[in-house]
């Protein structure tokens, strides 16, 4: 919803709404997996990709993001539990949890084979980038972006790191199927 809402906001010429819609589906994907929160950075390297300086987007999609935690820390005020939330946010991004993924030999096979057909899909995407149109060089070079973005997102997964290959289907779907 994120990618979709940023790649419509790119044929507008006052894209604050879908701005503003990615912002707040970054917060709200973090309320239901933590490390997803910062997916706020990717949303801010893709303004520079897009070299969309207005300041109106940058704050919309600020405001998008605190919108539903504003809500939360409502929430949590009024029942008195802001402090366990607090801690808890702060618990979770104060440190990193080196991981030793528990994965079977068929799981390692598998992403083995995704990574050889993602590196493939990378060299024809790349090898290729001058014959394509502006917008479609932008768009591969955010696919990039969020794909690296999701890597280093990695680091906070913890014991859920399973959930991260599901984040990892749509840049890895474009560009291997730009191999095809």
């Amino acid at each position: 919803f994120i990618l979709r809402a940023l790649l419509e906001a790119y044929n507008q010429s006052e894209p604050i709404e879908l701005v503003y819609t990615a912002g707040f589906f970054v917060a709200l994907s973090s309320f239901f997996y933590l490390p997803s929160l910062l997916f706020y950075g990717f949303l801010l390297i893709f303004f520079l990709v897009y070299r969309t300086l207005k300041w109106r987007e940058w704050v919309s999609s600020l405001i998008g993001l605190a919108t539903p935690f504003l809500y939360l820390v409502v929430l949590y005020f009024l029942t008195d539990r802001l402090a366990g939330l607090m801690s808890l946010y702060s618990d979770y991004f104060g440190q990193f949890y080196p991981f030793i993924p528990d994965v079977t030999w068929n799981n390692w096979f598998m992403f083995g084979l995704l990574g050889l057909f993602l590196l493939f899909g990378l060299w024809d995407a790349f090898s290729h980038i001058g014959e394509k149109t502006v917008e479609l060089r932008k768009k591969n070079i955010v696919l990039l972006w969020m794909l690296s973005w999701i890597i280093l997102t990695i680091i906070y997964a913890n014991s859920i790191y399973l959930y991260h290959p599901g984040l990892l289907s749509v840049p890895l779907a474009v560009f291997v199927t730009s191999f095809y």
